[in-house]
């Protein structure tokens, strides 16, 4: 006899949860570090900045932490 499998929905949805609440834990803590990367890139001289194309200093230093978090996290998750 065939076994049927049921999914139950809860139990689905329960997991994108907990998947949900992991990736927003890496990514806040991606960003912590790109936040700390690029204030200290904003106290290094100019020059030291154009070696990093996602953090030029073109850009506040949030958004820049925010592009380069959001550049790196989808390969974390695929």
């Amino acid at each position: 006899m065939a076994v049927i499998d049921i999914a139950r929905p809860e139990h689905d949805r329960r997991e994108r949860r907990a998947e949900y609440r992991e990736y927003r834990l890496t990514y806040f803590g991606v960003f912590a570090f790109f936040l700390i990367v690029a204030v200290g890139l904003q106290l290094a001289p100019r020059r030291m900045r154009a070696s990093v194309p996602a953090l030029s200093g073109q850009r506040s230093i949030l958004t820049e932490a925010r592009v380069a978090a959001s550049s790196c996290i989808p390969f974390a998750y695929r």
